[in-house]
């Protein structure tokens, strides 16, 4: 619910005390619509990522969009581009992952003819590097890639070992590798498909 639409429901309540009622049920903003948009804390299904949305509103368990990025970079096994950021988030992000970088909050590193966006602890960035590059070099076939969405989506929480052997029992000619670097690029291992009521 939009804030318009609460004060309409209370028109003689000054915003500070909506606002304070709503803290004390606690409430969450929206990361998009500059926070516009709330929610009961009880009330989203948040994904493995910390991601819920409601048709046009998108909330974070980690709060406000820029700890959300930040925290998307942290914990991706090869970092982050701008796109699949704003792909996972829903948002333009590039303004955020500026300030981010400018902080010395994440880092960013030239990737092919893009920038991958990395955590700053040497050891952190350098696995995310080496990771991104693993996964350019399988070449997943786009067929291939079907094939393997689809067996996960058949069979959801399967390792990527059992999902190749599925797709041999089914005939298809792909290795354990090309289904590793797909579930590596879409980080299957701890996603769950997650649909907002």
């Amino acid at each position: 619910m939009d804030y318009a639409s609460i004060h309409a429901l209370f028109p003689s309540r000054s915003r500070s005390s909506i606002i304070r009622d709503l803290k004390a049920l606690q409430y969450i903003s929206s990361y998009n619509r500059a926070g516009c948009y709330y929610t009961l804390l009880g009330i989203p299904s948040f994904d493995s990522d910390g991601i819920w949305w409601y048709q046009e509103a998108y909330f974070s368990s980690h709060g406000t969009l820029k700890s959300t990025v930040k925290y998307l970079v942290d914990n991706s096994a090869d970092g982050r581009t701008h796109d699949e950021l704003r792909q996972k988030l829903g948002v333009r992000v590039q303004n955020t992952l500026l300030d981010l970088v400018d902080s010395g909050a994440v880092a960013r590193e030239k990737y092919n003819s893009t920038y991958l966006y990395v955590g700053t602890e040497n050891e952190v960035r350098q696995k995310q590097m080496d990771k991104r590059s693993d996964l350019a070099s399988m070449q997943v076939d786009p067929y291939a890639t079907i094939e393997i969405l689809r067996t996960v989506i058949k069979h959801p929480g399967l390792q990527a070992k059992t999902i190749q052997s599925i797709l041999a029992d089914g005939g298809a000619s792909i290795s354990i590798g090309q289904v590793e670097a797909v579930f590596g690029a879409y980080d299957l291992e701890k996603k769950t498909l997650v649909t907002p009521d």
